[in-house]
C-alpha cells in the first residue's frame, strides 16, 4: 500500500538505495523532490545507470550477483551518508 509523508516536517532528505531499478527510482525522486534532496547514494548493477540525470543522487556501479570492490565502496559511501543523516548503524 502507498505511504504518504508530510515532507514539510523534514529539514533534510537523504536518499540511499541499491538495485537494478535504482536509476529510474533516482530520476523519479529527483523529479518529485528536486532541490529538497540534500544528497544520495544508490548502488546499481554495472551497466544499469541509465543516464540517471539526478543532480544530487550519485549512482555507483557495482558487481551483481557477485560482490566486488566497487560494491564495497558503494556500501561504504552509503554508510557515510547515513551517518551524516544521523542514522545510528
Amino acid at each position: 500500500a502507498p505511504q504518504c509523508f508530510e515532507l514539510g516536517r523534514f529539514e533534510r532528505i537523504f536518499v540511499v538505495g541499491c538495485g537494478k531499478a535504482g536509476s529510474p527510482m533516482a530520476r523519479a525522486l529527483d523529479e518529485i523532490l528536486g532541490e529538497r534532496i540534500n544528497a544520495g547514494v544508490i548502488a546499481v548493477k554495472r551497466g544499469h545507470t541509465g543516464g540517471c540525470g539526478a543532480a544530487r543522487i550519485k549512482l555507483l556501479e557495482a558487481g551483481h550477483p557477485e560482490p566486488d570492490a566497487a560494491g564495497v565502496e558503494a556500501a561504504r559511501q552509503a554508510e557515510e551518508l547515513l551517518k551524516k543523516a544521523g542514522v545510528t548503524l
